[in-house]
């Protein structure tokens, strides 16, 4: 069997493959070779002549004949039809810097962190621990040890305010199995 290379690549198109007509065409012939794994028959070409020669061409996949791909020139109309999917190099590490990134800019102030207003969870802010002073998991350990294991995550978090209620909750369920205990407590 011989068919028309625009009408083969065409009608690979429409069963979705849109790169088809950058195919070389000993690919091309193994694909046509291969049709039946891209198409059933059952499908929809709009174009009944596309449609007759899919239905050929698995047809004579199916009895084992070879197929020829004949690269004459096609018909206008045929041709006018092909897609042509334009080719994009391959882009490959950092893109170039174009002139207006080259430009010099006034470098940026550099700041401390402690300067400025501080990027801390809301408007809980941290007071730093005197020496000695327990730590809040301490405390809330401590207040949890003392009522007997019994305080719920609400009420140890009511009293201690500054501590978040998942916070409490995941210390709870590690203290439970004796993981993640405040430092100093074994």
């Amino acid at each position: 069997m011989r068919v028309q290379r625009e009408k083969v690549v065409l009608t690979f198109q429409k069963l979705g493959m849109k790169g088809a007509d950058r195919w070389e065409d000993p690919l091309l012939k193994k694909k046509v070779s291969d049709m039946p794994k891209y198409a059933s028959g059952e499908e929809d070409l709009e174009d009944p002549e596309l449609q007759a020669m899919l239905e050929d061409i698995l047809a004579s996949c199916e009895k084992g004949e070879e197929i020829e791909i004949d690269t004459e020139a096609p018909s206008g109309e045929v041709q006018a039809q092909v897609q042509t999917v334009p080719s994009q190099p391959k882009r490959r590490g950092r893109p170039a810097k174009t002139t207006s990134s080259v430009e010099k800019s006034e470098p940026k102030k550099r700041t401390k962190r402690s300067e400025g207003p501080s990027s801390d969870a809301g408007s809980r802010k941290r007071s730093p621990r005197k020496d000695g002073e327990p730590s809040t998991k301490q405390k809330v350990y401590s207040a949890w040890k003392q009522s007997g294991e019994t305080l719920s995550p609400a009420e140890l978090q009511s009293t201690y305010p500054q501590v978040q209620l998942t916070t409490v909750r995941s210390w709870l369920g590690g203290w439970k199995n004796k993981k993640n205990l405040p430092a100093g407590v074994s």
